[in-house]
């Protein structure tokens, strides 16, 4: 969750809230064994939920929503996905204030390993020229779980059927 405190002190930078968790899956053939099967939306969902308690807010205070895609599982349009499944896009405004919630602008940001940082850009942007007050960025993948062969196999597909580079497919590798 990348937050700026609105109070303004001054014309420099506002308070920037960053918290994150890691872990949630079990790698190899433990997961096999333990019949572990996290998707990358309940695995979202833990974290988003955590970071938002570390940082007292909660869905409603978010008005931006960045996602990055998984290996594991392919959807399009990444974050409209993850915040459609969290329903983040049904949240009404609280019985007490009645007042409209703001819409939220979700943006994917597909830069492979550059994504963390191309997201925490984004966010800024999205703070500072979007208007926007808490962007949470999430990420998810289970790639730990998933024997070679099927890493390989799922990073191949990315290319499709149109490749004639050996696998494994790495552009100008």
């Amino acid at each position: 969750v990348f937050q700026y405190n609105m109070r303004k002190t001054s014309n420099l930078c506002r308070k920037a809230i960053i918290v994150g968790a890691k872990g949630l899956v079990k790698k190899g053939n433990a997961a096999k064994t333990l019949g572990v099967k996290n998707t990358t939306t309940s695995m979202i969902s833990k974290v988003l939920d955590g970071a938002l308690k570390e940082s007292n807010l909660s869905l409603n205070d978010l008005d931006g929503f960045l996602a990055l895609p998984s290996l594991a599982e392919h959807h399009i349009m990444e974050a409209h996905f993850q915040a459609t499944s969290l329903g983040l896009f049904s949240r009404k405004a609280s019985d007490a204030t009645k007042l409209q919630q703001p819409s939220l602008l979700c943006r994917t940001i597909d830069t492979g390993g550059a994504g963390p940082v191309s997201a925490l850009l984004q966010a800024q942007n999205m703070i500072h020229h979007d208007g926007l007050n808490c962007v949470a960025i999430v990420a998810a993948d289970s790639v730990g779980s998933m024997d070679s062969g099927t890493f390989l196999k799922k990073v191949d597909d990315i290319f499709g059927d149109e490749s004639d580079m050996p696998s494994p497919i790495i552009p100008n590798g």
